[in-house]
């Protein structure tokens, strides 16, 4: 147990529905490291794989057919982490499992791409902006966020931004929040990828107004600390891509 606790961490199998137990005579895991007899589940409704009472996730989104070992002994199959050899007799079964894993799988890539359009195609409208701006945070603003170049600035830049709002909010009685806090009344979105009508309805609901960086830039007169143009730009072009998927 002492290496396969390391390996999967923490055992996540209660609860979960099991289908066939198979011995597998070899896995070799990631490889690298190979197992000899081991004792896998694949369950049923689950993209996880049970290999001796250690839960991790399985990808099944490659599966390929390897042919016979070199003894004639085994049949093998290979996926992204793991190449399983297996007797003859359980081959067919195993097979058929985690081909059904990857015919699921693909069905829930194109369940969640539709999704992922339908956030993207919905009617993005911000509030109007008014003097509760100088009560305000930027959200959505990662350090990947920052470090995006097509965004239209850096981090060094937009930390001038802040300082600047900072001021702006301070001689017209308000405050500026570097981080999301309750007490602010408008939430500016940062992130490029962050435009949705979902993330402006879930920002809403904490009781913030709404409205995006380069709106608010334009309302504090800022916006020639930022290249608005190039974020606009990255900004349909992620929706364009999306759209395209």
């Amino acid at each position: 147990m002492g290496f396969l606790s390391k390996l999967f961490g923490k055992d996540k199998t209660e609860g979960l529905k099991y289908d066939r137990e198979f011995i597998i005579d070899y896995l070799n895991i990631d490889y690298n490291t190979t197992l000899k007899d081991v004792k896998v589940l694949l369950p049923s409704n689950s993209n996880q794989i049970i290999i001796n009472n250690n839960s991790m996730y399985f990808d099944s989104s490659y599966i390929e057919e390897v042919g016979y070992s070199k003894d004639g002994l085994y049949r093998k199959i290979f996926t992204r982490k793991f190449a399983f050899w297996i007797t003859p007799s359980a081959y067919k079964h195993f097979l058929n499992i985690i081909k059904d894993r990857e015919k699921q799988y693909k069905k829930e890539k194109e369940e969640d791409l539709i999704k992922l359009k339908q956030v993207y195609e919905e009617e993005l409208e911000y509030d109007s902006i008014d003097n509760d701006i100088y009560i305000c945070c930027i959200v959505n603003k990662s350090e990947n966020d920052l470090g995006n170049i097509n965004c239209g600035g850096n981090r060094k830049k937009f930390l001038e931004i802040e300082e600047c709002i900072s001021n702006i909010c301070s001689k017209n009685n308000g405050r500026y929040y570097k981080t999301q806090a309750e007490n602010a009344k408008f939430a500016i979105i940062f992130s490029c990828n962050s435009r949705t009508a979902q993330n402006v309805k879930s920002l809403r609901e904490k009781g913030y107004k709404v409205t995006s960086f380069e709106n608010a830039l334009k309302f504090l007169k800022l916006t020639e600390l930022w290249d608005i143009n190039k974020m606009n730009d990255e900004i349909k072009r992620i929706n364009e891509e999306i759209r395209l998927l």
